[in-house]
């Protein structure tokens, strides 16, 4: 830290803090004047976060007593450990806590190959049950197997309401497309038996339309809500058969598209957009009353005698003098005044400007210019000083306080400031 001295008998004397009003040199502060005021000493044992040696290394943990799970056998975890659920093969898969509630991943395919149009259906599926309020959903995906073929996803659900207190038609279920691409509607649909305080049915049947229409089926998934009611089950390898394999009280339930099913080659036209959902509409509109030549890029041309109900425009002159002209405004006349600028009693020019008389602008003079004075012994208050002496200034001041890290020898220097 630099220090400044100051001569004294032909040496130098530190000027010390008492000179300068500084602070001691020595300093007490609490740990909050320094921003540590959450700081404390708490040893490390009895922190929450114990030491890294006592948690253990992958090398001595203590390993499960068996092993769960397989490439085809998912785990889940109970009391911190996995267990292995029941494996994809079966029927379904438990999860834990979650009271006994299962997913059904039977995956199952049913192919269907025609060679014939004599009786085009096939029963694809069925549901039976006794069960009043219950419901019963299948997922199947459609696929024909090969290019530019038909394809698609479809739920066909069943519900039934309160069979046991004698409601005829309790029992109902619907087809619905998820995704439909070149599917007709017609192909695949349901027969219903609904009958009060009996086992109620739905069948679920494809309708082949041309020779050689191979198709296979496959279950995404299969589920039912009810205590005690069946499920969707996938019909073996029936042959063709007619639509009518068992009585139904409801035939034809024929399928509906639902959602974002269908391609854009394909797609139904959309009942109402809204206007500012279109792309590529027009900035504007025409109204609806105006004549369809008006909308027309070409518009008809007519003469003006032509034009019926012209109103009657009067006569205009188009030449003629100023003082013909009647009803014309009063024009003020214009004024050669002379205004002349002066300095100092001289003239410095004159111009005219639209008045009736003559005027003159004197301009008087304010000297605030100074005199020089290149010396330091001049007592004047209205007189500058010169560059040159503002120089000797500067060579004087710096001669007096000198900054170094050796004294100075020059006696000229007054303040030495040591670095």
């Amino acid at each position: 830290m630099p220090k400044a001295y100051y001569p004294v008998n032909g040496s130098y004397k530190e000027w010390t803090p008492d000179m300068v009003g500084a602070a001691a040199s020595s300093h007490t502060h609490a740990k909050a004047d320094v921003g540590l005021s959450n700081v404390d000493n708490t040893a490390d044992a009895n922190k929450s976060v114990k030491y890294a040696t006592s948690a253990g290394s992958a090398t001595t943990a203590t390993q499960l007593s068996s092993s769960a799970g397989s490439t085809t056998q998912p785990v889940y975890f109970s009391n911190g450990k996995p267990v292995a659920a029941t494996a994809y093969s079966s029927a379904s898969v438990n999860y834990a806590n979650s009271s006994g509630w299962t997913k059904s991943l039977n995956g199952v395919a049913r192919y269907i190959s025609t060679d014939t149009n004599t009786v085009p259906y096939y029963r694809i599926a069925t549901v039976d049950t006794n069960s009043s309020y219950m419901d019963a959903s299948l997922v199947l995906s459609l696929d024909q197997g090969y290019r530019d073929s038909y394809f698609g996803i479809c739920r066909i659900s069943m519900r039934t309401d309160d069979i046991a207190s004698g409601q005829t038609g309790s029992c109902h279920g619907a087809v619905e497309w998820l995704v439909n691409n070149g599917i007709d509607n017609s192909k695949l649909f349901c027969n219903i038996y609904s009958k009060a305080g009996t086992t109620c049915y739905v069948d679920l049947y494809f309708k082949a339309t041309s020779s050689y229409e191979g198709v296979n089926f496959r279950v995404i998934s299969n589920g039912s809500r009810g205590s005690n009611g069946g499920s969707w089950v996938l019909t073996g390898d029936e042959p063709r058969a007619a639509a009518d394999i068992r009585t139904y009280t409801q035939t034809n339930v024929t399928a509906s598209n639902v959602g974002r099913v269908n391609h854009a080659n394909s797609a139904d036209s959309a009942s109402s957009v809204v206007w500012t959902n279109v792309s590529g509409r027009p900035s504007s509109m025409p109204a609806s009353d105006v004549s369809s030549w008006a909308k027309a890029s070409s518009k008809p041309s007519y003469s003006w005698s032509e034009i019926s109900s012209k109103p009657t425009f009067a006569t205009v002159a188009t030449s003629g003098s100023y003082n013909d002209l009647s009803n014309k405004p009063t024009i003020p006349s214009v004024g050669n005044g002379t205004i002349t600028v002066t300095q100092g009693g001289t003239s410095k020019g004159s111009f005219t400007l639209n008045q009736s008389g003559n005027a003159t602008i004197a301009l008087n003079d304010t000297n605030t210019w100074r005199g020089v004075q290149n010396n330091l012994t001049s007592t004047a208050t209205d007189q500058s000083l010169s560059a040159a002496q503002g120089k000797i200034l500067n060579d004087k001041l710096n001669s007096l306080i000198t900054i170094s890290s050796t004294q100075p020898t020059s006696n000229d220097c007054k303040i030495w400031i040591k670095i």
